[in-house]
């Protein structure tokens, strides 16, 4: 693994966040309960608004 320094953090954040994002997504569909399905869809919000 390379180090991650301060002139690649804002690429290496945002290809964590995108991963994240297809993660949370693929995984939606999945989630029955309705609290769990909220806390997703916030997570998801705040994904899409750091990237």
């Amino acid at each position: 693994d390379k180090a991650v320094t301060m002139r690649t953090l804002p690429v290496e954040s945002a290809a964590f966040l995108s991963r994240v994002h297809k993660a949370l997504l693929r995984e939606m569909p999945k989630i029955n309960s309705a609290f769990e399905r909220a806390d997703t869809d916030s997570c998801l919000r705040r994904c899409e608004s750091l990237i």
